[in-house]
């Protein structure tokens, strides 16, 4: 996260000490193809209404290693709008490739071998360069939220990774556990199974409603500030 756009927001955060675990990523418990949510703002429980993601999964077989690509666009009257196109490498979801544009945290980011290249820059800040190397169980941090759809889900699962941030060149851990489960009414009217799951992305809490059938992201909240949250609904 969901998704990035507010973990790149916030990841000034201190992050937390880096243990992560050994991790496959079974891309076909997630449902591929485009999804939407609209973005409401809460405060102190009141409700405004401020834009609509479009969130896009799908494989890349064009190189000689299997990738996955993520395209997740927003129109955000809080924020601005926000586009970033992700390809990261199966089935460990390493960084591969990335562009991203936005008011808040632009970045462009080539990985060859664990070596990371690029730029990132904030606002209308001049860009600050990347150019460090990763171990090969750091994801891309912005996969977090599939990882964990595509994860064995049950009441009671946990899972801890090490996340690589490139809006400000950082690792943060990565910590989820599945908390209970519910029925939830989408947008549509359809009512869904869902696994509840609070998220830790570096010490930025959110909730996921992670339907049980096809692993689609049915809600969403992230803690943004005290009484402030950031609402994501199918």
């Amino acid at each position: 996260m969901t998704r990035y756009f507010f973990k790149a927001l916030l990841a000034f955060l201190l992050p937390s000490p880096l243990v992560g675990q050994s991790f496959v990523f079974d891309h076909t418990r997630l449902r591929l193809g485009v999804d939407s949510m609209s973005i409401t703002l809460v405060r102190d429980g009141q409700e405004i209404a401020v834009g609509e993601l479009w969130d896009d999964f799908a494989l890349d077989s064009a190189g000689s290693t299997p990738r996955m690509r993520r395209i997740y666009r927003t129109v955000n009257e809080a924020f601005g709008p926000h586009l970033d196109t992700t390809f990261v490498y199966l089935p460990g979801l390493q960084p591969s490739q990335r562009r991203t544009r936005s008011q808040i945290v632009s970045d462009s980011v080539v990985a060859e071998k664990g070596h990371l290249s690029g730029w990132y820059q904030h606002g209308n800040q001049s860009a600050t360069i990347i150019d460090r190397q990763l171990e090969p169980t750091v994801i891309d941090g912005s996969f977090f939220d599939a990882a964990v759809r595509a994860a064995p889900l049950a009441q009671g699962y946990r899972l801890t990774l090490v996340g690589y941030s490139p809006g400000h060149n950082s690792l943060l851990t990565l910590s989820v556990e599945v908390t209970g489960e519910e029925q939830i009414a989408q947008r549509d009217g359809q009512t869904v199974q869902v696994w509840v799951v609070r998220m830790d992305f570096g010490g930025l809490p959110s909730t996921m409603w992670i339907a049980q059938v096809d692993r689609s992201m049915v809600r969403q909240t992230i803690d943004l500030a005290p009484n402030v949250q950031m609402l994501m609904r199918r």
